[in-house]
């Protein structure tokens, strides 16, 4: 398992607020991605996986360093 530190800020906050995603699934599916895409419109990471009652999320974060990424957005998602 990687290991992140994670840093988060309001404007993220509200983003999964509105969206109804955890920071505890974010920082799941970052850790534990099934898979791992790149943003059409910006090129930065999108890490895809399960939440725990089953649902795909998408989760868009920036990588920092090695060790410290910050999530931009989580949003669930339709399975292909």
């Amino acid at each position: 398992m990687p290991y992140y530190e994670f840093w988060w800020d309001e404007r993220t906050l509200e983003k999964l607020s509105i969206n109804d995603v955890t920071l505890e699934e974010v920082e799941e599916v970052i850790c534990y991605p099934e898979r791992v895409e790149k943003s059409r419109s910006s090129g930065i990471p999108i890490a895809i996986g399960a939440a725990r009652d089953g649902r795909l999320i998408a989760c868009v974060y920036q990588p920092i360093d090695e060790l410290t990424v910050k999530p931009v957005t989580a949003y669930y998602i339709e399975p292909r």
